[in-house]
């Protein structure tokens, strides 16, 4: 029998995660679980989060990052289906029921949707123009070759196998905040079958809280990361040379030189191992094809994404969470 497991991971948002644990427990299919992992937070989330026990299992940590605290949860799940999700986004009602149909009817390991970035407030929700993921990723090549060409998915809009993650592993701790997009990119080398459902929507907040900071410090940590999970990716591709073509391994090179040079700007430091024409040919190449792609892709961010306008059904899912969709 199917059984759903939901893990969230939790940092300093007691004024937030209320909310989004509610949206959890209001699903038509409910979750056979709810994992909260607190990791420590110094605000009151973890009262907050005591509310809703015996419905929802708290487990508390040191702060050792999400990646840590995601696989905490995972550890301690028992479902046969996953839902990783953030404690500060909110899930619509039919998500959970109409993604397990869709992988039970169809055999797939992965179920991903529509999401939309918005602003909650006032019973208001302030959307981006356009919602993404409204189509499924194009055909004609697998996903993994999308995903190096610029495709992430938001994990949050996914429903995963628990097999699969106990065939490949869980997510890497050394990344923050890149651990999903690299556990994505997994997934998908692996031979992950996946499946769209346009039926649901996933609201990803925006606010202060989640936004880059401008602080020297913060840019350079995810600056770093970026270039750590480009690192990572780029000795996947050479291990499996065999599913990528000799170009996507090149493009993917320029973009791991590229974050490289980004660290030791913000360093004050010399590219290491690049002598000025070099870095000046990569900046230029990069530059070229970011041109290209936006020429050809128009206003879309890419074709990829299915972006595409808000249906009227996804704006009464929306409605039902307390907020009246505008874009």
């Amino acid at each position: 029998m199917s059984t759903v497991s939901v893990i969230i991971p939790n940092h300093n948002r007691a004024s937030l995660i209320a909310e989004t644990l509610e949206s959890i427990l209001s699903q038509t299919r409910v979750a056979d679980e709810i994992i909260v992992v607190d990791d420590g937070s110094t605000d009151c989330s973890v009262d907050v989060i005591k509310q809703f026990a015996p419905r929802v299992s708290l487990i508390t940590q040191p702060n050792a990052g999400p990646a840590a605290a995601r696989n905490r949860g995972l550890a301690a799940s028992r479902g046969t289906f996953i839902q990783f999700f953030d404690s500060d986004d909110l899930c619509a009602a039919n998500k959970i029921e109409v993604q397990l149909a869709a992988i039970e009817a169809t055999g797939a390991d992965i179920a991903y949707g529509p999401w939309v970035k918005a602003k909650l407030a006032d019973a208001v929700a302030t959307c981006e123009p356009f919602v993404i993921q409204q189509k499924p990723v194009p055909g004609g090549r697998p996903p993994h070759r999308h995903f190096v060409g610029g495709w992430v998915c938001l994990f949050q809009a996914c429903l995963v196998r628990r097999d699969l993650i106990d065939r490949i592993g869980g997510f890497d701790a050394r990344l923050i905040p890149s651990e999903d997009s690299e556990l994505f990119f997994r997934m998908l080398v692996s031979g992950a079958k996946l499946v769209h459902t346009p039926e649901t929507i996933v609201v990803y907040r925006l606010h202060g809280a989640n936004q880059i900071s401008g602080s020297a410090l913060d840019r350079v940590r995810r600056a770093r990361d970026w270039a750590l999970f480009k690192t990572i990716v780029a000795e996947r591709m050479r291990a499996d040379a065999a599913k990528f073509t000799a170009l996507d391994r090149w493009l993917w090179a320029i973009d791991a030189m590229q974050a490289d040079r980004q660290v030791s700007a913000l360093l004050g430091e010399r590219p290491r191992g690049l002598g000025a024409a070099a870095v000046g040919a990569i900046g230029f190449i990069d530059t070229l094809r970011r041109r290209v792609t936006r020429k050809l892709c128009g206003t879309l961010m890419d074709p990829v994404y299915g972006e595409g306008a808000m249906t009227d059904r996804q704006r009464a899912l929306i409605l039902e969470l307390g907020y009246a969709a505008r874009q």
